[in-house]
């Protein structure tokens, strides 16, 4: 028997390409929807951290328009909402995936 050709002709990598990426494709695009958004957001660590400016995260580095005692919140929030664009557009375009990553392992049987 040949070793090479496991399951109809197809060898160990012909399966995995055919069979098990197609399949495991909407949950590997909703786990890296999920870890880019942590990542894009994260802020805790990025002010614990990081000291260089040029390195912070977008959230840490919007923190520089709060004052101890005033808050510019016109350019604060313009910040938020310019910060927050890539991420929407992100989600859009891989919404099918999203959901369906999502509902695949809700489903029982």
């Amino acid at each position: 028997m040949n070793e090479s050709a496991l399951m109809d002709g197809c060898s160990e990598f012909g399966i995995y390409l055919r069979i098990y990426l197609p399949m495991s494709l909407p949950i590997l695009i909703t786990t890296v929807v999920l870890t880019a958004f942590y990542a894009w957001n994260e802020f805790l660590f990025a002010t614990v951290f990081i000291d260089t400016e040029s390195l912070k995260t977008i959230p840490s580095g919007l923190m520089n328009f709060r004052d101890a005692l005033q808050t510019d919140w016109g350019i604060l929030l313009a910040g938020m909402v310019i910060a927050s664009l890539p991420m929407i557009i992100l989600l859009i375009v891989l919404q099918k995936y999203l959901v369906r990553g999502l509902s695949e392992g809700s489903v029982k049987g």
